[in-house]
């Protein structure tokens, strides 16, 4: 076997993962099909265009709207109620190697996240060129698919980083303010994100609740202060 003979010459192998769109419908397609347990054996990316309710995935309730795109595993569990009348596409895909570790879109803290107006206009063309093949352009599913995947980990990464920057901005001004009446709507407004998101993400980077981190914070002060 040529492939063996390389490896066990000691010649480096790298692993690279590889993404491919294996199914993309429309969400009414699912919405009107059952409002009971929804699973796949693949990993799925949801991206919503029009409406706004709430979604359970694996026993959490997370707030979906225009523009959210969601990331599930292939172990996922997603309960979605008929009612929400949610438009949108469900793009099913497989990553290799089939790792929940390796795909990039599911190892992220939370499942839900915030479209561009650019990555919500390529998933429109990627499901218009899944549902009407071009046989002159036989690769332009794959290669709006590629797009489409590339432009969302730069979306993920950016927001990343701008999380960690206003954490960092949001955790200074607690510090010098703590004895002041400092409320979570604040400190939103200071981040320049929603009050829900700002709970979300400080819980995640902290591992306490902002009144709970807060409270300890005054309480160490105090302990500082006998102290010395």
């Amino acid at each position: 076997d040529y492939y063996m003979q390389i490896q066990s010459d000691g010649m480096p192998y790298q692993s690279h993962p590889f993404y491919m769109p294996l199914r993309v419908i429309s969400l009414s397609g699912i919405t009107n099909y059952t409002a009971s347990n929804i699973s796949s054996t693949n990993s799925s990316l949801m991206m919503i265009w029009d409406g706004k309710g709430f979604l359970e995935i694996d026993g959490k309730i997370h707030k979906v709207m225009a523009g959210s795109l969601i990331a599930l595993s292939s172990s996922s569990l997603l309960k979605m109620e008929p009612e929400l009348q949610l438009k949108g596409i469900w793009i099913e895909y497989s990553c290799i190697p089939q790792s929940k570790n390796e795909d990039i879109f599911i190892n992220d803290n939370s499942p839900v996240h915030h479209a561009s107006t650019r990555l919500i206009a390529l998933a429109g063309e990627l499901y218009s060129a899944w549902i009407d093949a071009d046989k002159q352009k036989p690769f332009r599913v794959q290669q709006l698919f590629t797009q489409f995947i590339v432009e969302l980990h730069g979306e993920l990464t950016s927001h990343k980083e701008r999380s960690s920057s206003w954490m960092e901005r949001v955790t200074e001004y607690i510090e010098a303010h703590y004895n002041e009446d400092i409320t979570r709507d604040q400190m939103a407004a200071l981040a320049e994100v929603s009050p829900e998101h700002f709970s979300r993400t400080f819980r995640k980077s902290i591992g306490l609740s902002f009144s709970a981190y807060i409270t300890l914070l005054r309480i160490r002060k105090a302990q500082q202060r006998i102290l010395t």
